[in-house]
C-alpha cells in the first residue's frame, strides 16, 4: 500500500480523505496495528487505483485505469473527522493542546493561501 501511495503522490491524510475513511484506520491499516474490514480495503484500493487483491498480495494487477473519469467526492462528515483524526495525532505527536494545534494549521492554510502556488 505505500508503494501505491508513493506512485500517487499521497500522504496518510491525503489517501483517508480520497478513501473516505478515518485518518487513524488508514495509520492502523499502514501500522499493522489492525486487519481492515474488506469494505475498507476496497475503499483504499478504489483511491489507489489498484485492485483489493494487489492490496492484499502484492498479487494481480498493480494499477487500473480510470478510463471514466470517476472523481471521488469528500463529504463534509468525512473531511471532518479525517481533520480531526489529524490533529489528534500531531497534538499527541508534539504533544501539544489540540488548541494550539488547531492554531497552526489556520495559521499554515492562510498562508498557503497567499502564496502563489510555484512558491508553495
Amino acid at each position: 500500500m505505500k508503494e501505491r501511495m508513493a506512485v500517487a503522490g499521497l500522504t496518510h491524510i491525503q489517501l483517508a480523505v480520497k478513501a473516505q475513511i478515518a485518518y487513524k484506520t488508514v495509520y492502523n491499516v499502514l501500522s499493522g496495528k489492525k486487519e481492515p474490514r474488506p469494505s475498507i480495503i476496497g475503499r483504499l484500493a478504489s483511491a489507489l487505483d489498484t485492485t483489493p487483491e494487489y492490496l492484499l498480495t502484492g498479487k494481480g494487477e498493480r494499477a487500473v485505469g480510470r478510463e471514466d473519469g470517476v472523481t471521488y467526492g469528500v463529504d463534509q462528515g468525512t473531511m471532518v473527522r479525517t481533520l480531526r483524526d489529524a490533529m489528534d495525532y500531531i497534538a499527541h505527536q508534539l504533544r501539544m493542546p489540540e488548541a494550539r494545534v488547531a492554531e497552526k494549521i489556520s495559521e499554515l492554510v492562510k498562508e498557503s493561501v497567499r502564496k502563489p502556488k510555484d512558491e508553495g
